[in-house]
C-alpha cells in the first residue's frame, strides 16, 4: 500500500512539473482526479525491532523499542489495547504493556515499551505480540489537505514475528585466586616442581610480569631477580583457570628461599573483570643433600650426673629445624617426654609449642622442665616428626630409653676420687694433690685451712687465699703444697669440714666429718711383673698388622735395648719398642713391616730391658719368648675363586656368583666376557663386581627360556680375590634363565625414616595409587602400612605410615593383586617376600643368634641380613672339635647366615665351638655395622640333622643320647661303634635303642677314673634320624665316665627313654624335665631389647612335675623347663601358687629354667616371702649379653687383668599379675643358684664369676665353685637379686703377699676379685685389718650388693675409708651390727673375737648350720685365755668350724688385732665351708 501511495504521489508531482498548464485546460477532468486521491489511506510499517528479530544473547534487563517508517501515535480508543511479552517455551505471559503506557520519541517514529524492573531468565526464548489498531500513523498537513485517511497499524499477531533469546547471567564478580604452586611458605620443594596460579574461573592476561626474587643471604647473588612476562611462552594455560609458569632452570637453586610477585590487574576473567590484587607468595627449594636432622648434642648431656631438678632441656640438631606444631584442626599431640628410669613413670611431656628455637642458628630447640626428684635417673624419649628441617624432612625421634639418660643432683655433694688414692705408695715427688667431686664445687671462705702432715711432723698449711687451691667452678680441685712432696715419706692430708661447696649450698666434707687420707712417696719395692700379653702366648690367627704389647703391674721405662722380635728359626725382625704414651704400664712393639702370614713369632725381653718408672733400680727379670711368648699369624689365602652359579638376575643382567669375595678394584675388561643367546653372540654393555659376584649388563634384553651361555677369558686384567688369586676362565658356561630369575625384582633397597627406596635394574613405570596395597613392610617385628608410592628413574619410593626406628631389621613383601607394577620394558615385576633392605638409621651391629652344624657346613645365624662383600678370610674363623682345630675352607654369606665350609665332617656333640675375630675384612649388616667377636660359641645340630646331647659310660655300657629321635637302627649297627678306655679298645657286643638314646653293651666293664672315648664310622647300615638323614661319623668323642659314682641300675641316674630326666652330667644336678607342651609361647621383648618368646607354664602340669620330682628325690627334687635354643633369650612366666603349694607340702624342692648352657635354679623356700595373689606369676629371664654390647665391659675387664671365658649372662627375676603383657614386673631379690657350662678349661684357682656393682668400673666376686666336665667346666654359685654374670680367668697376683705364708690364699682371693682394688694394690699381710676393711672383704666375698642406705644408721660412717655401701651390704645381710653407742668405728682395727663373730654370722647367712658337738666351754678349753672371750658361743662355733685357730702360745687372743693375712685366710675358710669357693 505504501509503495502504491508513493507511486501515486510521484506521478502527480511529475504531472504538475511537466504540464502545469494542463490543469488549467482540463476543467472537469481535474476535479475528478482530486476526488480519487482523497480516497487514499496512510499506513505505518515497522522498520527496526529492538531487540532485533531472532537476536541471541539479549540482556536479561532489555529495553523494547519499535522504529516506524513514519510517525505514529496511540490510535483513538486504543488506551487499553496491549503489547504482550511471552516466553516461548510455555507461552507464559511475562509482561503486559497497555497503550496508555507507551512512550513516543524521535518525533513519533520510535515507540518505547516501558520495561521497568523487568528481569528475564537467562538463556530463554521470548516473543512479543501487539493488538491490531493500537497505533495509527500521524497524517501530514498535505495528506490532510488531500483527504488521505490514517489506517491503523495491523499489530503483531504471529509468535515468530518478533522473537529473541536472552544470554547468560551477566558477570558481576571479579576472579579470585584460589591457590599458588608451590603453596605459600612451602618448604622442601623438590627439583622439577610445577609453578602456577589457580583462579576461580578462566582468566586471560593483560600485560605485566611475574617476578621471582632470591631471598637467601648466603648466596653471593642474593636478591637476584627473574622477570617472566605474562605474555611470554613461559606462561601457559591462559584461557583456563590454571596458569602454569616455567622459570629458567638455572635461576632456581637448591635450598634457597624465593619470593614470587605479580602486580594487580595483570589477569582478568573472560568478561574483562580484573583480578585487582597483587599476588605475593614464598617457597623454599629442597636442599641438594636432603637428609633427616639428627641430634648433635643434648642438655642435660647423655649420662650426666648432677643435672638440676628444674632446668632447660635442649637439643642441638645437625641443621636448622622448626617445631612441628601441626595445624589448628589437627595439632601435633607428640612431644619430648621425661620418664623416671627405675619404674618407667612418665614425669613430664614438653609439646612442640613449648620449645623455643635458637635465633642465631635455628638448630637448637629448648624448653623448660621442672619438678624432678633429687638423685634420680631419668630417660628422655621424643616422638617422631616432632621437628622438621627447612626441607620438611622429619626428625626420627628418640625411640629408646638408652639414647638419653641423666641423673639429677643428689642430696649430698659426693667425693668421686682422690689423687693420689689413699694408701698409694710410690707417689712421685713434687706431685700436686687433687680432689674430684660429683659436680662443680667452689672453695668456702672462713671454713679453715687444709693441712698436709708428713710422718716426721713437718706440716704444710694451705689456706684458701694462698692461691694454692685452684679449680673453683669445676669438678676437680687441685692443691699445690707450699713445700713440695719429697721421696721417702708418708703424708696425711686433713681437709676441714665445709672447705668446699656446690652452687646449691651443699658442702664437703660434712659438718663434724673432716676428711683425712694418707699416701706414701716411698718407692714400691715389689717385683715388677707382667699383667698381660697381646697376642696371648701360643695364640693363632694373629693379624699380620698386630703390634705385640706387654702390660706390667705398674708404670715402666725402657733401658733402650733388650726387647727383640724373632721369626721362627731365630731370624730377627726389625721392630721399635716404646712405652705407650697413653698408658705408661704398657710397652708396644711395632714391626717396621707387616708380619708374614702363617708364620710363628716370639718375643724375648732381656733382664733389665724394662724398669720401674719411679724406682729405676727395680728391673723386670725378662722372659724367653720361645717358651713364654710366641704366636702364629693368620695364613694367607691361596685358594682360587671358583664360580658357583650363573643366572639371569633380570632380562638384561647376568650374575656370576663365586665362592668368595672378589676384588672390586680390578674389574676385568669388558672384552673378557662373551654372551651367546640361542647361539647368537651378544656383546655386553657393561660389567661390575659386587661382593662375591660379577654382574654383566646387556643392552638388549633376553626372553624367558632362551638358551644363554657366557664365556670368560682372563686376558691382561683377570678377575681376582683380595689375595690376588685369579679365577679360571669360563667356556660356554650355562646361565639359568627361568621365570623366577628372569622376571624383574628389586636389586637393593634402603629405608630412611618413613620412606623406602627400592632400586630396580631397568627402572619402574609410574604406579597407580592403588598399587600401595600390594606391599607389606615389617620392621623390628612390627607391620607398617604403605600409604602411597611413586617412581623415579630406577627407584620405587614407598611412603610408610610411621618412621622405622634405629636398629630395626626391615623387610619388604610384594604380592601383585590387580595393580601389577611394571618395569620400563613393560615386564611385570615379580612377586617377592622378605626382601631385606638397608636401614640408613641403623646403628646397631648384627646380633649373633646361634651356630648350627650339618656335616661339612657350619652355619652362623644372625638376626639380620648381612653384606656379601668384603667377607672375612677363612683364617678369621676358628672351629674346635674337642679342643682340636678344624680348618675352614670357605666363607659365604646368604641373607642372615654365614656359611663356613669345613675341611671335614663333624657332628654336634657338645664339644664343637666356633670363634670369629673381625679385622679389616669383617661381617657387617647392610648399613655397614660390624658384627662383634665370637668367643668359643657352642655349635648345635642343624635342623634335619642329628647331634649328640650326652654320652656317658657306666660299668658295662655306654649310653649316647642324640638331639633328636632316630629311626630304629639295624641289629648290626653296633658294629660301627668303637670304644676305648685309657686308649685300650673295648669290645662292643650289642646295642639297645629307645627314642633318642642308643645304649652300647661292652664286653669289658669300665673302671672308675678311666678316660673313655667313643668313635662311630658309618657303614652299610648307618644310623638315621626320623627324616632319613644319616648321622655323621665322629672320632674319639669324650665320654663321661660315671662308673663308681652311681649304680648302673639306679633309676635316679638312668635317663628315661622319653628324655624326661636331665642327667646330673649336664649341670651337676639331676632334674625332672617339664615338657615343652606344658607351656604356651607368645611374642616378647627381653630385658636387653631383643625379640624372643615368653613361655607361660601351665599350673596343673607344673604341679604334676613337682610331685614327680619329689617322688624321685624327696630331699633334693628339682624340675627344669628348657627354653628352645633357637630363642635369643630364656623368658619364662611361672605361676607362683603351684610353687608355694609344693613348698608347703615338701621340703628341698627347686625349680630351674635352662636356656642353652645357662641354668638358674630357685629353691622354693626362697619364694616364701614373695607377695602376690593366687594368679601372680614369677618371671625369670636368662639372656646372653650380645657381643656388640661388650666393648666397655671388655675394656674394664682388661684393666683388671681378666679375660672373659664366655659371654656375660643377664639373669633377672620379677613378679607380675597373671596375663600381664610385660615380661617383667616388680623386681624381687631372690636367692638363687646359677649353673654355667663352659666349653673351655681354665685353672680353678684363677677362674670365677664376677659382676660390676652399680657404677663401679672394677669387677666384684660372685660366689663360684668350679667342676670339671668331660668337655669344659661347670661353674655354680648362689647370689641374690638380678645380675649380669661374667665368667672370667685372671692373671693378676697380689705383689704385697709375695713370699708370705698367706701368698697362695691371698693370690686366689685377688685373682677372683674378692679383694677390693684398694686392698689388692696396697696389701700388707702383717698390717692390721680395720673393721671397715673387713666388712668390705666379707661383702665382696659373699657377693653382696652395695647398700649405702643400710649403713646410714651409724653416726660415724662418714669417717670410713672404705665404701660405705660395702658396710651397708654386710649390715643388711645381718653379718655386722655395730656398737651400742650407734657407731661402727670403721677405721678401728678389728679384733680376732669380732672377726670370729662376723664369720659365724656370715655362715648363718649362707644357710650353713653350725652346731656345737659339746658345750662352748669344752670347745674353747684348750685356750689359755678363754676367760677373756666375751662371746663364747660364736667363738666356739668359729673354732669348731675351723674358721679361726689359736694364736701363738696356745691363746685365742680375743682382743688382739687381726692382720690382713689372717683375715684373708679366715674368709677363704668360711667361703669354702659355705660352698662359695672350691
Amino acid at each position: 500500500m505504501k509503495n502504491k501511495i508513493a507511486l501515486a504521489m510521484a506521478s502527480l508531482m511529475m504531472i504538475n512539473l511537466l504540464a502545469p498548464a494542463a490543469w488549467e485546460t482540463m476543467g472537469g477532468a481535474q476535479s475528478s482526479n482530486i476526488a480519487a486521491a482523497a480516497e487514499a489511506e496512510a499506513t505505518a510499517s515497522v522498520q527496526v525491532y529492538s531487540p532485533a528479530v531472532k537476536a541471541p544473547n539479549v540482556s536479561l534487563t532489555p529495553g523494547f523499542l519499535l522504529t516506524f517508517d513514519r510517525a505514529v501515535k496511540l490510535a483513538e480508543g486504543a488506551a487499553d489495547k496491549t503489547f504482550v511479552l511471552k516466553k516461548q517455551s510455555d507461552n507464559t505471559t511475562v509482561r503486559t504493556i497497555r497503550g496508555r503506557e507507551l512512550q513516543f520519541q524521535t518525533e513519533g517514529t520510535q515507540v518505547v515499551l516501558p520495561s521497568d524492573q523487568l528481569k528475564l531468565e537467562p538463556n530463554t526464548g521470548y516473543y512479543i505480540l501487539a493488538d491490531a489498531g493500537i497505533l495509527s500513523p500521524v497524517l501530514k498537513d498535505t495528506e490532510i489537505q488531500q483527504g488521505v485517511s490514517a489506517k491503523v497499524w495491523t499489530g503483531i499477531t504471529s509468535a515468530i514475528t518478533w522473537t529473541f533469546k536472552t544470554g547468560a547471567e551477566a558477570d558481576t564478580t571479579d576472579p579470585e585466586l584460589t591457590a599458588t604452586s608451590p603453596s605459600n611458605d612451602e618448604i622442601g620443594v623438590k627439583s622439577g616442581f610445577k609453578m602456577g596460579l589457580a583462579f576461580s574461573e578462566a582468566v586471560a592476561a593483560a600485560e605485566g610480569d611475574i617476578v621471582l626474587t632470591q631471598e637467601d643471604p648466603a648466596l653471593p647473588d642474593n636478591k637476584a631477580i627473574l622477570k617472566i612476562p605474562v605474555l611470554s611462552e613461559k606462561v601457559s594455560g591462559l584461557g583456563t583457570a590454571n596458569v602454569s609458569i616455567k622459570p629458567d632452570a638455572e635461576f632456581l637453586k637448591p635450598g634457597v628461599r624465593y619470593r614470587a610477585h605479580v602486580d594487580a590487574n595483570v589477569f582478568a576473567d573472560m568478561s574483562g573483570r580484573f583480578y585487582a590484587k597483587a599476588i605475593d607468595w614464598t617457597f623454599r627449594t629442597e636442599s641438594a643433600n636432603n637428609v633427616a636432622p639428627t641430634i648433635l648434642t643434648q642438655n642435660p648431656q647423655n649420662g650426666l650426673s648432677g643435672a638440676g631438678t628444674d632446668g632447660t632441656l635442649s637439643i642441638r640438631f645437625s641443621e636448622p629445624v622448626v617445631p612441628n606444631k601441626g595445624t589448628e584442626a589437627l595439632p601435633n599431640k607428640g612431644g619430648v617426654s621425661i620418664y623416671r628410669l627405675n619404674d618407667g613413670k612418665l614425669i613430664q611431656t614438653l609439646t612442640p609449642s613449648e620449645f623455643k628455637m635458637d635465633s642465631e642458628t635455628g638448630a637448637q630447640a629448648s624448653a623448660s622442665y621442672k619438678g624432678l626428684e633429687r638423685g634420680t635417673t631419668y630417660y628422655v624419649l621424643a616422638d617422631a616428626d616432632l621437628f622438621r628441617d627447612l626441607d620438611g624432612t622429619p626428625f626420627a625421634g628418640i625411640p629408646t630409653s638408652r639414647t638419653w639418660t641423666f641423673t639429677t643432683t643428689g642430696d649430698a655433694l659426693a667425693l668421686s676420687a682422690m689423687t693420689p688414692q689413699t694408701g698409694t705408695t710410690g707417689v712421685t715427688a713434687g706431685s700436686n694433690l687433687q680432689l674430684t667431686f660429683s659436680r662443680n664445687v667452689y672453695p668456702n671462705s672462713g671454713t679453715g685451712s687444709l693441712r698436709i702432715v708428713r710422718n716426721d711432723g713437718v706440716t704444710d698449711t694451705v689456706t684458701l687465699g694462698s692461691g694454692r687451691i685452684t679449680g673453683g667452678g669445676t669438678k676437680t680441685m687441685t692443691i699445690t703444697p707450699a713445700t713440695p712432696l719429697v721421696s721417702g715419706y708418708t703424708y696425711t692430708v686433713e681437709v676441714p669440714a665445709g672447705l668446699f661447696g656446690d652452687s646449691e649450698g651443699n658442702v664437703y666434707p660434712k659438718a663434724g666429718q673432716p676428711l683425712t687420707w694418707s699416701f706414701s712417696t716411698m718407692a714400691d719395692t715389689g717385683l715388677l711383673q707382667m699383667s698381660s700379653l697381646y697376642p696371648t702366648d701360643r695364640s693363632t690367627s694373629v693379624p699380620t698388622d698386630a703390634k705385640p704389647t706387654i702390660r706390667f703391674n705398674r708404670n715402666v721405662a725402657l733401658s733402650g735395648t733388650g726387647i727383640t722380635l724373632y721369626r721362627s728359626g731365630g731370624a730377627k725382625v726389625e721392630a721399635e719398642a716404646v712405652v705407650n704414651p697413653a698408658n705408661a704400664a704398657e710397652v708396644i712393639l711395632t714391626p717396621k713391616e707387616k708380619l708374614a702370614p702363617g708364620t710363628f713369632y716370639y718375643v724375648d725381653l732381656e733382664n733389665g730391658a724394662v724398669r720401674d718408672r719411679v724406682n729405676t733400680g727395680i728391673a723386670f727379670a725378662g722372659i724367653k719368648g720361645s717358651t713364654s711368648w710366641s704366636f702364629q699369624t693368620s695364613s694367607s689365602d691361596s685358594t682360587l675363586p671358583v664360580i658357583q652359579s650363573a643366572k639371569m638376575d633380570s632380562p638384561t643382567l647376568i650374575r656370576l656368583a663365586y665362592n668368595k669375595s672378589l676384588n672390586v678394584s680390578q674389574t676385568p675388561l669388558l672384552a673378557s666376557y662373551t654372551v651367546w643367546v640361542n647361539g647368537e653372540k651378544r656383546v655386553p654393555g657393561s660389567a661390575y663386581i659386587s661382593g662375591d659376584s660379577v654382574y654383566i649388563r646387556l643392552d638388549t634384553g633376553i626372553a624367558v627360556g632362551q638358551d644363554v651361555k657366557v664365556s670368560y677369558d682372563p686376558g691382561v686384567r683377570p678377575l681376582i680375590d683380595y689375595n690376588a688369586n685369579a679365577a679360571a676362565s669360563l667356556s660356554s658356561y650355562a646361565v639359568t634363565n627361568g621365570i623366577d630369575s628372569a622376571m624383574p625384582k628389586p636389586k637393593e633397597g634402603n629405608v630412611y625414616g618413613s620412606m623406602i627406596t627400592l632400586i630396580f635394574e631397568n627402572g619402574v613405570k609410574a604406579p597407580t595409587s592403588q598399587a600401595a596395597r600390594q606391599f607389606t613392610v615389617t620392621a623390628g617385628g612390627r607391620s607398617y602400612e604403605v600409604r602411597s608410592l611413586s617412581s623415579s628413574a630406577q627407584a620405587l619410593l614407598l611412603y610408610l605410615d610411621a618412621a622405622v626406628p634405629d636398629g630395626a631389621v626391615v623387610k619388604v613383601n610384594y604380592t601383585p593383586a590387580g595393580y601389577p607394577l611394571q618395569d620400563v620394558l613393560g615386564q611385570n615385576i615379580s612377586a617377592f617376600s622378605d626382601f631385606s633392605i638397608r636401614n640408613l638409621m641403623d646403628t646397631r651391629p648384627p646380633e649373633f643368634v646361634n651356630a648350627e652344624l650339618a656335616g661339612t657346613e657350619l652355619v652362623l645365624n644372625y638376626n639380620e641380613t648381612l653384606r656379601t662383600d668384603a667377607l672375612p678370610t677363612n683364617s678369621q674363623f676358628s672351629v674346635l672339635s674337642g679342643g682340636n682345630p678344624v680348618y675352614v675352607n670357605g666363607v659365604k654369606v646368604t641373607g642372615s647366615q654365614v656359611r663356613l665350609t669345613l675341611a671335614s665332617s663333624l657332628i654336634a656333640n657338645g664339644n664343637i665351638t666356633v670363634s670369629y675375630v673381625p679385622g679389616t675384612l669383617k661381617l657387617a649388616d647392610l648399613n655397614a655395622n660390624a658384627a662383634g667377636y665370637l668367643n668359643l660359641q657352642p655349635v648345635d645340630a642343624a635342623s634335619g640333622t642329628s647331634g649328640i646331647r650326652t654320652a656317658s659310660g657306666n660299668a658295662g655300657q655306654v649310653a649316647v643320647t642324640f638331639t633328636g629321635s632316630l629311626l630304629t637302627p639295624a641289629e648290626a649297627a653296633y658294629k660301627q661303634f668303637s670304644v676305648t678306655a685309657d686308649n685300650n679298645a673295648l669290645e662292643v657286643t650289642s646295642a639297645s635303642f629307645a627314642g633318642s638314646t642308643l645304649t652300647l653293651k661292652l664286653g669289658t666293664e669300665l673302671k672308675a677314673g678311666q678316660v673313655v672315648m667313643l668313635s662311630y664310622m658309618p657303614g652299610g647300615t648307618p644310623l638315621k634320624n626320623v627324616s632319613g638323614t644319616p648321622v655323621i661319623g665322629f672320632n674319639r668323642m669324650p665320654v663321661q665316665n660315671v662308673t663308681g659314682t652311681t649304680k648302673a641300675t639306679d633309676p635316679a641316674t638312668t635317663p628315661a627313654a622319653d628324655g624326661s630326666i636331665l642327667p646330673a652330667s649336664e649341670f651337676g644336678k639331676e632334674m625332672t624335665i617339664l615338657a615343652r607342651s606344658a607351656a604356651v609361647s607368645s611374642d616378647a621383648t627381653s630385658a636387653l631389647n631383643t625379640n624372643t618368646h615368653r613361655y607361660t607354664l601351665n599350673a596343673a602340669e607344673l604341679q604334676k612335675a613337682l610331685d614327680a620330682a619329689f617322688a624321685r628325690s624327696s630331699k633334693n627334687g628339682a624340675v627344669v623347663f628348657e627354653v628352645p635354643d633357637a630363642e635369643t633369650a630364656g623368658v619364662v612366666a611361672i605361676p607362683i601358687q603351684p610353687l608355694k603349694d609344693a613348698y608347703a607340702k615338701h621340703d628341698g624342692l627347686s625349680f630351674t629354667v635352662r636356656h642353652k648352657d645357662i641354668a638358674y635354679e630357685l629353691p622354693l623356700a626362697s619364694l616364701a616371702g614373695v607377695s602376690g595373689g593366687s594368679d601372680a606369676q614369677l618371671n625369670v629371664q636368662l639372656e646372653t649379653v650380645p657381643a656388640a654390647s661388650l666393648g666397655r665391659t671388655i675394656t674394664m675387664l682388661s684393666d683388671a687383668d681378666a679375660q672373659m671365658l664366655t659371654g656375660p649372662v643377664d639373669i633377672r627375676t620379677s613378679v607380675s599379675p597373671s596375663g600381664s603383657a610385660q615380661s617383667s614386673g616388680q623386681n624381687v631379690d631372690l636367692l638363687g643358684t646359677y649353673r654355667l657350662k663352659l666349653n673351655v678349661n681354665a685353672p680353678a684357682s684363677r677362674t670365677s664369676v664376677v659382676y660390676f656393682d652399680g657404677t663401679s668400673t672394677s669387677p666384684s666376686f660372685v660366689p663360684t665353685k668350679t667342676n670339671a666336665q668331660s668337655a669344659g667346666m661347670l661353674l655354680t654359685g648362689d647370689f641374690t637379686g638380678g645380675r649380669t654374670l661374667i665368667p672370667v680367668n685372671s692373671t693378676r697376683t697380689v705383689s704385697g703377699a709375695a713370699g708370705h705364708w698367706s701368698q697362695d690364699t691371698v693370690n686366689e682371693l685377688g685373682a677372683k676379685y674378692v679383694l677390693s682394688p684398694t686392698l689388692f694394690n696396697a696389701f700388707a699381710p702383717k698390717a692390721n685389718m680395720t673393721r671397715g676393711e673387713f666388712a668390705e672383704l666379707i661383702s665382696r666375698g659373699f657377693g653382696l650388693s652395695s647398700d649405702a642406705a643400710a649403713a646410714a644408721a651409724f653416726s660415724d660412717i662418714g669417717y670410713s675409708k672404705v665404701p660405705i655401701g660395702s658396710i651397708g651390704a654386710a649390715v643388711k645381710a645381718g653379718i655386722i651390727n655395730g656398737n651400742t653407742d650407734g657407731t661402727f668405728r670403721p677405721n678401728d682395727s678389728i679384733t680376732r673375737e669380732q672377726m670370729a663373730i662376723m664369720m659365724v654370722r656370715a655362715l648363718n647367712y649362707t644357710g650353713t648350720e653350725l652346731t656345737l658337738d659339746g658345750s662352748a666351754s669344752q670347745v674353747l678349753s684348750s685356750f689359755k685365755d678363754k676367760a677373756k672371750i666375751k662371746f663364747v658361743d660364736e667363738a666356739a662355733k668359729a673354732v669348731q668350724a675351723g674358721v679361726i685357730q689359736g694364736a701363738s702360745g696356745g691363746k685365742f687372743n680375743p682382743q688382739g688385732s687381726a692382720t690382713k693375712a689372717e683375715a684373708a685366710t679366715m674368709l677363704q675358710r668360711v667361703l669354702q665351708k659355705s660352698g662359695y669357693l672350691n
